[in-house]
């Protein structure tokens, strides 16, 4: 546990207030408080080694969200699949959860993040509320559960993939297509006013032609009225294309720690500049 208490500021760290911070002034509070716990420092160190010293230290000791998220971008985004092709959204709300990582290629699945800080109570009623909206669900563990979920999740279409040792992803389940439980409405409130307008049309519904009062409920009826197949695929395309509205060219410059940040918030030259200074600068 006190491990635990003391890694809290790799949380702070790895943050966008955190990265804001050391782009523009070169350091932060969370970043002096781990290097002061976790690295070993050596002559001529870089702050760039020091923070991969702390990325590779949570891989170790504390596996919390922001290390399976930056390693599910990192080997199925930009390794498996291509950013061309697949986009990511992190943490997007879904009825009363929160979605961890929703994966768009060809298909749109949740990755529900159990890491060993976790518990399972809100399991269940996460996954409800995400099948209301998607078809693919699967969780993502640790080893040191996977005999605990493979148990829970063997009567259901959830997937599941194990973090092994090693730091590579392993599938133990794949996700089956479950659409029973699929709502419109929560589809629809998923969306901004411009995307809910874009499903009508692709699907060949006129846009309503009402006071501004009655527009809202005018759509959410039109949505509701649309072929399920057809308002499927249009919101599921719909979501990838805000995921891959990152600039690759900035984001390619970010330190790979900070990434995942600049994926989620928008990347940056500047930003991304700043950082690659800051992370070959000497650690004082």
């Amino acid at each position: 546990m006190r491990v635990h208490l003391d890694a809290s500021c790799l949380n702070i760290l790895f943050s966008k207030r955190s990265m804001e911070q050391l782009a523009e002034s070169g350091t932060c509070g969370a970043f002096q408080s781990a290097v002061s716990l976790f690295v070993r420092r050596s002559d001529g160190m870089t702050k760039g080694e020091a923070l991969s010293q702390l990325f590779s230290y949570m891989g170790k000791n504390y596996r919390n969200e922001y290390l399976y998220k930056s390693l599910l971008l990192k080997k199925i985004v930009y390794g498996r699949h291509s950013p061309r092709t697949t986009s990511a959204i992190c943490e997007l709300p879904v009825g009363k959860s929160i979605a961890d990582f929703v994966l768009i290629n060809g298909k749109a699945c949740i990755y529900e993040i159990k890491t060993d800080l976790d518990n399972f109570s809100r399991l269940d009623s996460q996954l409800n509320d995400y099948y209301r909206a998607f078809r693919y669900v699967s969780v993502v563990s640790s080893e040191k559960s996977a005999s605990t979920l493979s148990e829970l999740l063997k009567d259901s279409p959830v997937g599941l993939m194990v973090l092994s040792d090693r730091l590579t992803f392993r599938t133990l389940k794949e996700p089956l297509c479950w659409t029973s439980a699929i709502d419109a409405s929560a589809q629809f409130d998923l969306l901004r006013k411009k995307e809910r307008e874009e499903v009508l049309l692709q699907c060949g519904a006129d846009l309503p032609d009402t006071t501004p009062v009655r527009y809202y409920s005018a759509c959410l009826e039109r949505f509701q009225a649309l072929d399920d197949a057809s308002r499927i695929s249009v919101f599921e395309s719909i979501l990838k294309r805000r995921g891959q509205r990152v600039d690759q060219a900035a984001l390619a410059i970010y330190p790979d720690e900070f990434k995942l940040i600049a994926y989620n918030h928008g990347a940056n030259v500047r930003q991304g500049e700043k950082l690659l200074e800051f992370a070959q600068s000497k650690l004082e």
